[in-house]
Formats: structure tokens, C-alpha cells, sequence
């Protein structure tokens, strides 16, 4: 390991207190000790902070575990990412695995891996290429889901949703399969309330909304709809009624 002025280098394997730093980058095995606020931070290794995470942006490409919150405003994920705390964030991009136990916070979110919130979740824009597990509720303005393996969410508040069913690429097939044990390619959630709601292959007690369409391989208990709805023959819905 070796510092210099504002960085924190970790190349083998090494332990540091925490700090301002202009860049942290660890390639080895690293641990930190103690809150972290820095421009970059970068971790193609394995690190582990054991405080909270203040980045201007950061790249995961190892595996990283942050023992607080994390702050930032942008987050790429080619590996795998476990936060204890709660997460803030503009733009995030998952091709990996990313793992918290609180809140996700951001403006932008890009999900091609693999997701797990046991909290809410929130955004301007959710695009989803992948499979996910969300125990709170999501709160975004746009959700645009193509399903690559199952996708679980408490409730769903948006202003737009669209759900369809994808093909599903090897690796990605690989991870949901291991982190989920489940590939049928259905999205489960208790209610759904939009706007403009496009669904497929979506399993849910109510979906309430504006413009309602159901599409094929949905289960819905309850559609409750203000303008426009329409049913695919290959949907089961029990009861359907303009509120």
C-alpha cells in the first residue's frame, strides 16, 4: 500500500484509515477503516470501508463492500456491490450485482445484472434488461422492464410503465438463476398505480391507472382504470371496472 498527498493507492494487500483523498483505488485486497470523501474511487479488487462512501463518481469492477451510506453521482457496476446503508445517487448503471440494505436514491437508473433493495427504491427513469428484488416500494416517473429473469416488488407508483418479456442472455441467465433460483420471466408485485400502464407477463393483486393495458401471460386480481383499458386473450384478470 502507498499514499501520496491526496490519493490512497492499494495495490496488494493493505488497510488505511479513512480520509479526503482526491482519488482511492484499490487493485488487491484493501480494507478502510473509516469514512471516505473523495473525487474518484475506483475498486477493481476486493475492499472493503467500513464507514460511510462521498465520491464524485465510482467505478466497481472487483467486488466492494461499504459498511454505511453511500453518496455519489455516478456508479458503474461491472462486478458486484454490497452497501449496508443507503445509497444516493444521479446516474447508476448495474451490469453486475448490486446489493443494499437500505434506500436507492437516483435520477437514473441502468440495470443489465442483477438488483436487490431491502428498502424503497426511487428514480426519474428505471431501465430494466435484467432481474430484480425490491421489498419496498418503487416510486419512479418512467419504468421501462424487459424481462431477463423473475423481477419482485412490493408496490409500484409511476407516471409510465411498460413490462415485456425478453429472451435471455447466457450470462445474465447464470447470475439470475444463482441469485434468485427462479428464470420464468414474470414480474410479481402487490399494486401497480400509473398513469400510462403497458403490462406483460405480470403477476398482481391490483393495477390502477389512467390508460390500462393487460397484456399476454398476466394474472391481475383488480384492474381499476380512468380512460382506456384493453385486455389480451391470454391475460387472466378477475375483475375489471372504470373508477
Amino acid at each position: 500500500m502507498r499514499e501520496r498527498s491526496r490519493d490512497l493507492v492499494i495495490n496488494g494487500s493493505g488497510s488505511s484509515g479513512g480520509g479526503v483523498f482526491q482519488k482511492v483505488r484499490i487493485s488487491g485486497s484493501g480494507k478502510v477503516t473509516d469514512d471516505v470523501q473523495c473525487q474518484e474511487f475506483r475498486c477493481s479488487g476486493s475492499g472493503d470501508v467500513y464507514g460511510n462512501v462521498q465520491a464524485g463518481n465510482m467505478k466497481i469492477s472487483g467486488s466492494a463492500n461499504i459498511d454505511g451510506n453511500v453518496t455519489t453521482d455516478d456508479l458503474k457496476i461491472s462486478g458486484s456491490m454490497r452497501v449496508d446503508g443507503d445509497v444516493s445517487v444521479k446516474n447508476i448503471k448495474i451490469s453486475g450485482h448490486f446489493k443494499a440494505d437500505g434506500r436507492l436514491v437516483a435520477e437514473d437508473i441502468e440495470l443489465d445484472g442483477a438488483l436487490e433493495l431491502k428498502e424503497d427504491c426511487s428514480a426519474e427513469r428505471f431501465e430494466v434488461k435484467g432481474g430484480f428484488r425490491i421489498d419496498g416500494l418503487l416510486n419512479v416517473g418512467k419504468v421501462n422492464i424487459q424481462l431477463h429473469g423473475d423481477a419482485h416488488v412490493r408496490e409500484i407508483g409511476c407516471d409510465q410503465i411498460e413490462v415485456r418479456r425478453n429472451l435471455l442472455g447466457i450470462s445474465v441467465f447464470k447470475m439470475i438463476k444463482t441469485l434468485f433460483q427462479s428464470y420464468h420471466n414474470e414480474l410479481h408485485v402487490n399494486t401497480i398505480e400509473g398513469d400510462e400502464i403497458y403490462l406483460e407477463y405480470t403477476k398482481a393483486k391490483v393495477v390502477r391507472g389512467t390508460n390500462v393495458t393487460i397484456g399476454p401471460g398476466c394474472e391481475i386480481d383488480l384492474v381499476e382504470y380512468k380512460g382506456r383499458y384493453e385486455q389480451d386473450k391470454g391475460a387472466d384478470v378477475g375483475l375489471s371496472r372504470i373508477v
